[in-house]
């Protein structure tokens, strides 16, 4: 290693022999180790063929560049370790030492190659020049590793290329690289033969460059046993070397399978999930370019995924509402707080210019460091049609409570009342929140006084069925209501309660009649009664004079006056009955009149009658 760097390099194409009186040499090249280099080329081979497809499947740039970094290095370190056991294999009879410069120098060219050829070989677009190229590489990697590596010994033997031979390997060379591809990779085989092409073709290419070269021993460069280390255990250091770092990169290739294997799997599990999902899954970009739309948005929108993949976004919304939602994007309002994970109602458009209702939920998502964007959609057209049945609904039951003399009112489960309709206040004038989340019989305007709460906590309690229950409350101006409320318990599918359910109506106007009729009718039952008396006193007397005089022994009456003081008698009888009759009459209202059955004498009563009318005719002839 003393000759200096400035001559090697001056030196590095030998095509001359300097010193015609060297006497040439001829080495023999030992075939285990020959087997050894090409196992290493071999293996190094099968792990470029692993990992190409990690590089063609490689969407992110930084991992196609760490793949090409890796498979760059296998190939590069499998091919300058394949020619320097080559070399080693080579015995010669005189003592060869290698430069480490030239060594080392020899081995960015074989990786160099190596990834020019590799980059070229796995982008998207193969064409004649990218072929051309990448044969140029490798054949210009492996040939500027080997004359380099051979340049390390020339330090104990003096190396001449014949300049015709010389253009010959050259040729050859890139022979072989054209074959390593074409055959290879341009039409792949099995990775394993593919690889044992691959390092078929790149043996061949050392041996062939290790053909043409005359070897001239120099002087003083016998052969010594005094070597650090045997070719066998100087091959065996770079052999293990070089198959542990290929080693690591094959394990790392299959974690990297495995890693990729499982993403594939999860990725189409998701995928099935969100193809099969209820609800319509879209996804945009951070420009609201549409990346994936799944079936039920198809059968939503009446799009086919390919028809709206790679459109705006706004193809799905309504004319009027494109121009904000456009401003949204390019104001980046898109990832406002108001907009990100919260449920919106909006009008959507569908392929045929339908617009119908959906609930969109956006959420966020970085996916390669890019920023992306997941729509959930519902299409809510039924639930918007029930809330305007629901709605319809209330407004109809608010107009006829309001028009309606009866109210609606309702408890939950400890019985506080929870609703009151308007009619309510407007009968009582009280606003609606001096009742609500109160027990009916704790508020302070009803009159305890006059209702039975016990039998209305009593019903409440067993959750009975409330009917007809009365109380009273006073009004904003003191004066006195009556009510009437009936309910029903109320209950979830499930039975558990949930309170009471009811309509209360305005009795005031029935009950006050009632109570004045009551007031009526004892007064008439009084008069009757005091009338009675007044009337009783001057008949007795009648009566009682008659009988005097009738009896009288004195006296006595001739037999016409007895008839006509019979007649006197009978009607005073009579009439005192019709005012007993009228003292009855209280008993018949109040239900207390009792009734017996008796004879009747027939024809007394039919001569009574007689005598009362006989007066009566005669008047009128």
């Amino acid at each position: 290693m003393g000759i200096g760097i400035d001559r090697k390099i001056m030196d590095i194409w030998r095509f001359a022999l300097a010193d015609t009186t060297l006497s040439p040499i001829v080495g023999q090249h030992d075939l285990a180790l020959m087997l050894l280099s090409f196992l290493v080329i071999l293996v190094a081979s099968f792990v470029v063929a692993l990992i190409i497809p990690n590089i063609q499947q490689s969407k992110q740039r930084n991992y196609r560049t760490l793949w090409i970094s890796s498979a760059s290095i296998a190939l590069g370190v499998g091919i300058w370790a394949m020619h320097f056991i080559a070399m080693i294999a080579l015995n010669l009879p005189v003592t060869i030492q290698y430069d480490t410069y030239f060594t080392l120098l020899s081995i960015p060219p074989a990786i160099a190659g190596s990834s020019l050829f590799l980059s070229l070989l796995t982008q998207t677009l193969f064409n004649k020049q990218a072929f051309i190229l990448s044969v140029l590489g490798l054949a210009l990697g492996v040939g500027s590793m080997h004359f380099l590596g051979m340049e390390a010994i020339t330090e104990t033997v003096q190396i001449h290329y014949p300049i015709e031979q010389f253009i010959g390997v050259i040729l050859g060379i890139v022979f072989l690289a054209s074959i390593t591809l074409y055959s290879a990779f341009y039409y792949p085989l099995s990775k394993i033969i593919s690889a044992l092409i691959m390092a078929i073709c790149i043996s061949s290419m050392h041996y062939t460059g290790m053909s043409i070269a005359q070897l001239y021993a120099l002087p003083n460069t016998l052969q010594s046993t005094n070597n650090l280390l045997t070719p066998y255990q100087l091959s065996s250091i770079i052999a293990g070397t070089s198959l542990f770092i290929l080693l690591l990169l094959a394990c790392a290739r299959l974690i990297s399978a495995r890693i990729q294997d499982i993403k594939a799997s999860s990725d189409q599990f998701s995928r099935a999930v969100i193809d099969n999902s209820a609800e319509g899954i879209i996804t945009i970009n951070a420009e609201a370019i549409v990346l994936s739309f799944n079936h039920s948005a198809e059968a939503m929108f009446g799009y086919q995924a390919d028809e709206i993949i790679g459109k705006n976004i706004n193809r799905l919304m309504p004319k009027e509402a494109r121009v904000q939602h456009d401003n949204y994007v390019k104001s980046s309002q898109i990832h406002a707080p108001q907009v990100i994970n919260v449920a919106r109602d909006l009008t959507a458009l569908r392929k045929n210019g339908d617009l119908f209702p959906i609930e969109l939920n956006i959420a966020p998502m970085s996916l390669n460091g890019k920023k992306i964007f997941i729509g959930i959609l519902h299409d809510i057209s039924l639930r918007k049609q029930q809330e305007q049945q629901i709605a319809a609904s209330q407004a109809r039951f608010e107009q006829l409570t309001l028009l309606s003399s009866d109210w609606v009112w309702e408890t939950d489960q400890q019985h506080n009342i929870c609703f009151l309709s308007e009619s309510f206040q407007q009968l009582t004038g009280w606003p609606l929140e001096t009742f609500l989340g109160k027990p009916r019989e704790k508020v302070s305007i009803y009159d305890l006084n006059d209702n039975n709460w016990n039998d209305y906590t009593a019903v409440l309690a067993q959750q009975q069925p409330l009917r007809h229950f009365k109380f009273t409350l006073k009004n904003t101006h003191d004066e006195l209501i009556y009510m009437i409320i009936s309910g029903d318990p109320n209950y979830t599918e499930q039975g558990d309660f949930l309170g009471y359910r009811g309509t209360g109506s305005d009795i005031t106007d029935i009950t006050l009649a009632k109570k004045n009729a009551e007031k009526a009718n004892l007064a008439k039952s009084q008069f009757l009664s005091s009338m009675s008396h007044e009337l009783r006193t001057p008949l007795n007397a009648i009566l009682g004079f008659s009988q005097l005089m009738t009896d009288d022994p004195d006296e006595p009456l001739s037999e016409e006056q007895q008839d006509s003081m019979q007649h006197i008698t009978n009607s005073g009888n009579h009439l005192l009955t019709l005012i007993n009759e009228i003292l009855d009459l209280s008993k018949i209202e109040s239900g207390h009149i009792n009734l017996s059955l008796e004879p009747v004498p027939i024809l007394d009563l039919l001569n009574e009658c007689i005598s009362l009318i006989t007066p009566f005719a005669d008047t009128s002839n």
